[in-house]
């Protein structure tokens, strides 16, 4: 093949100085050009080194200036021009893979010795020819490429890009000594190439091994492993996952970190067979042959700081239920050392947070969230753990018999609420936890603002002590670990560090608004007991950015009138019944309870308007306490039933929101039994049309009223329009008892129609409130 140096004539004949040339018959049979860029490979499968035919070689050629990778301009192929085979049909098979600054060769047929099709990769540097160890050619061996030992070691190979330009090279059929199809990952530097034992390539490369790579001990040990690439923040080192490792039992799975940038394992080795020190593995069989460490789709999260928290639902695998116990293992991703300072080791109690019976951990259901999800592994991180910073809370509602258990990280410094290591069997000493089955902690919850490190877990199914399905409300700092009281997240559920019933079916926390009123979190608890008044109701509002109360307090304790809205008699259903009003200005709320009394006076009724953003009545002070005429709109006879009816009116639309029209036909007038009366309230601020705050009884100053008896004023009524429209919705009464008081005595059931505008509640005469 001639070589036609850009520097000399192009005549002439053709020899060693101007060509590369064989030195036997049929060396060039069958030979083949591969392009490297602007130079390329000259593969001579054929070539024979002296007696031994058919040995083979790969060329280096210098695609500008026609020179070998020695630098001449010509010569017979050899081992000081070209990388050759030793053995014959070392180079009966060959490929090429460029990556980086250099392309490998593959020689599948390459022969160790007495050991053949044993395979060899060799690297070639793509802009100067020169092998792995800096010569211009040579026999394939250890200096200059990877080795396989045994008979088709390196049948087949990968190469896997890592961050930095450096590469991991798979090799799935290598045997470790009798073990066969162990497979093998080796490390090499993507520029010089080096390996991890060997930073300065000064030894070149050489048979793959445990010293120099990440190697499995029994057969299909690397079948279907993958890469976790971390972020910069750990710098950008990887995760090796081998779902199908055998080392505890069949198909149990490791996970091994690996330095990106220089090779090494977690305990400083270049290489080594996967087990306790140099990886994490896992112990059980999951189901459909998928172990502990099996989850291909995300099997962990990786936190701001760099570090990595793995989750396994099948650890502590049940082949009775088809289920696991679960595990959760904290990981350094810039050291790979686990929350115990091993390097590795089995997950269990000693490394990792686990649970004790069969589906503690389990994925759940997102129980927030009216689109639910099939529990499955994959969707662990999304739906049941929450974050900020590098906090990370674990919501386990299934663990003890769905008593439920939440446990909060620092993905940091791999330590809990209560700043020890995160290992051990999930607990009250590490967990905040229910005591009862069902107690269902964790099972609701949700982050109020979106950098807001508050949140707040609703268990309205908790028991507290022989009081069933109590419920409780816990608030706690996802960034911090701590609970309302400023205590760490840990220990049972109890009125010390939460919002709690006293009374079974109280189920404080089943019912709940954390979404409408920015940081505010409603709690309505219309079957709260005060007492041996059953069912007087309560209403509670917490800031979920810091864990108070309406009134400053803190969020812990049982509910009461120290902390909350309450009824004060047997079913006056406080907080059982409710309207939101929605405005670009904010959202507010208004309590309709038409069951409450007001004293002696049976089912009097009430309506309670509440800011959602600060938890202030209409009078600017603190909703607590008692339900009266001191904080609400509220009936004076038996029988009033204010807030019976309620409608939203207004406009969504509009930037003041919507209002609320109170429709009271059975309002008595004085001695005027069912007069009626309809009275407009401003969902924005709590006012009456007469610019006084909603609280006080009922009365001609501020409503609509009849003027006789039996007129049911606010009884029977249309409504006109709609609150998504911009003319909005407003109401027409209709009150056909209605008695016109004319002169020589009333007109009986003359009847009336009054239309009320539902933006500011004036009737057509621009009133609204009179006879």
């Amino acid at each position: 093949m001639a070589l036609i140096p850009t520097t000399t004539p192009r005549v002439g004949s053709l020899d060693a100085s101007n060509a590369l040339v064989g030195s036997s018959a049929g060396d060039f049979t069958g030979f083949s050009a591969r392009s490297l860029g602007s130079n390329a490979l000259l593969f001579t499968p054929n070539w024979s080194n002296g007696a031994v035919a058919s040995a083979g070689a790969v060329t280096w050629i210098n695609g500008t200036t026609g020179a070998l990778g020695n630098g001449s301009f010509g010569g017979a192929i050899g081992a000081g021009t070209s990388l050759v085979g030793s053995s014959s049909g070392d180079f009966a098979d060959y490929n090429t893979s460029q990556f980086g600054t250099g392309a490998f060769v593959h020689l599948p047929s390459w022969n160790s010795g007495a050991v053949a099709d044993a395979g060899a990769l060799g690297w070639i540097n793509s802009s100067t020819g020169a092998l792995a160890d800096g010569s211009p050619g040579g026999a394939v061996g250890p200096g200059n490429a990877l080795l396989g030992s045994q008979s088709g070691d390196l049948a087949s190979y990968q190469l896997r890009s890592l961050s930095g330009g450096n590469l991991l090279v798979s090799t799935p059929s290598w045997d470790n000594g009798a073990v066969a199809d162990a497979g093998a990952l080796t490390w090499l530097n993507g520029t010089t190439p080096a390996l991890a034992n060997n930073p300065t390539g000064v030894a070149g490369l050489g048979a793959i091994g445990p010293s120099n790579s990440i190697v499995g001990g029994a057969t299909g040990d690397l079948n279907g492993y993958y890469l976790r690439q971390l972020s910069a923040t750990a710098d950008s080192n990887v995760l090796v996952v081998t779902p199908f490792w055998n080392g505890a039992t069949a198909n149990g799975g490791a996970i091994t970190w690996l330095n990106s940038a220089t090779g090494k394992l977690s305990d400083g080795s270049s290489g080594g067979v996967i087990g306790p020190t140099n990886s994490l593995l896992g112990t059980g069989q999951g189901t459909l042959g998928r172990g502990d460490l099996a989850d291909t789709t995300n099997p962990y999260r990786e936190s701001p700081s760099g570090n990595v928290v793995i989750y396994s639902s099948a650890w502590g695998f049940s082949s009775a239920s088809g289920s696991g116990i679960g595990s959760l293992t904290w990981l350094n991703g810039k050291t790979g050392a686990l929350a115990n300072g091993a390097t590795g080791g089995l997950i269990g109690a000693a490394n990792s947070l686990v649970g004790s019976a069969v589906g503690d951990l389990a994925p759940q259901y997102d129980d927030s969230n009216y689109y639910r999800f099939v529990p499955v592994a994959a969707n662990f991180f999304k739906y049941n753990t929450n974050s900020s910073g590098d906090g990370i809370l674990f919501r386990n509602v299934a663990w003890n018999s769905r008593a439920g258990a939440v446990t909060w990280l620092n993905t940091s410094t791999g330590k809990l609420a209560d700043g020890n290591p995160a290992v051990g069997v999930i607990g009250a000493a590490n967990s905040l936890v229910g005591s009862t089955a069902n107690d269902g902690i964790g099972n609701f919850y949700n982050t109020v603002t979106k950098g807001v490190s508050g949140l707040a877990l609703f268990s309205g199914y908790w028991d507290n002590g022989a009081a069933e399905d109590a419920g409780a409300v816990t608030w706690l700092n996802v960034a911090t670990g701590k609970l309302a009281n400023g205590s760490a997240a840990i220990g049972p559920i109890s009125a010390a560090n939460s919002l709690v019933g006293n009374t079974s079916y109280d189920n404080i926390g089943t019912n709940y608004d954390a979404y409408s009123f920015g940081n505010g979190v409603a709690l309505f608890s219309g079957s709260w007991d005060n007492g041996a008044a059953i069912d007087a109701g309560a209403f509670t509002w917490l800031n979920g950015a810091t864990g108070t109360l309406a009134n400053g307090a803190v969020a812990i304790g049982p509910i009461s009138a120290a902390n909350s809205l309450v009824g004060s008699s047997s079913s006056d259903d406080v907080a059982l019944s409710r309207r939101t009003f929605s405005s670009s200005l904010g959202s507010n709320i208004g309590l309709i309870s038409p069951n409450w009394d007001n004293g002696a006076a049976v089912d009097a009724g009430a309506v309670t308007w509440i800011s959602g953003s600060s938890g202030l009545l209409a009078n600017g002070a603190a909703a607590i306490g008692p339900i009266s005429a001191a904080n609400s709109l509220v009936g004076s006879t038996a029988g009033d039933r204010i807030g019976a009816t309620a409608l939203e009116v207004g406009s969504y639309y509009s930037q003041i929101g919507s209002n609320l029209l109170v429709l009271s036909g059975s309002w008595d007038n004085g001695p005027l039994v069912d007069a009626g009366a309809v009275t407009w309230i401003s969902g924005l601020t709590g006012q009456l049309l007469d610019g006084s705050a909603a609280i006080g009884a009922v009365s001609a100053n501020f409503s609509i009223v009849g003027t006789s008896a039996g007129d049911q004023v606010g009884a029977l009524y249309a409504p006109m329009g709609s609150l998504y429209s911009y003319a909005g919705l407003n109401v027409l009464l209709q009150s056909p008892n209605w008695d016109a008081l004319i002169a020589g005595g009333p007109l009986v059931d003359a009847g009336a129609v009054t239309w009320v505008n539902g933006a500011n509640g004036l009737m057509v005469d621009e009133s609204g409130k009179g006879g």
